[in-house]
């Protein structure tokens, strides 16, 4: 079974992808979803570049460069939030309202992407 990305649709409140099953027959699950407030950006719409602060700043590094302190608290490095794309508000399966058979498949895909995930940086910590 493969899992291709998945799209939101604001206005419909959904979530669909492209799935196959054992006998690779292709179709489209659509889950219902459900509003919630951007888990990146915390609902700004926008963020600080992850280039500029992705490894963490401590106090040091404000204080070592006061320019930047100043650049950093105005805004200057932010960008427009990629998951939610200045929405503020992203789109969630609603559990409550799926049916259980496409739950399970979306539970699947999500277990898949965490393993990829988990891979490659494992992937990276190793050097390749």
């Amino acid at each position: 079974m493969y899992h291709p990305v998945f799209k939101t649709d604001l206005n419909a409140q959904t979530i669909s992808f492209e799935t196959e099953n054992e006998e690779g027959i292709e179709r489209t699950i659509v889950l219902p979803g459900k509003p919630a407030v951007c888990r990146t950006c915390r609902g700004k719409g926008h963020r600080v570049h992850p280039d500029v602060d992705g490894n963490g700043l401590t106090a040091e590094d404000f204080a070592q460069d006061p320019d930047f302190a100043e650049d950093y608290m105005a805004g200057r490095f932010d960008i427009t939030c990629s998951e939610c794309n200045g929405n503020k508000i992203i789109i969630q399966v609603d559990r409550n309202m799926a049916k259980p058979e496409d739950l399970a498949i979306w539970e699947d895909y999500l277990s898949c992407m965490a393993e990829a995930q988990a891979e490659y940086e494992a992937e990276v910590r190793m050097g390749a």
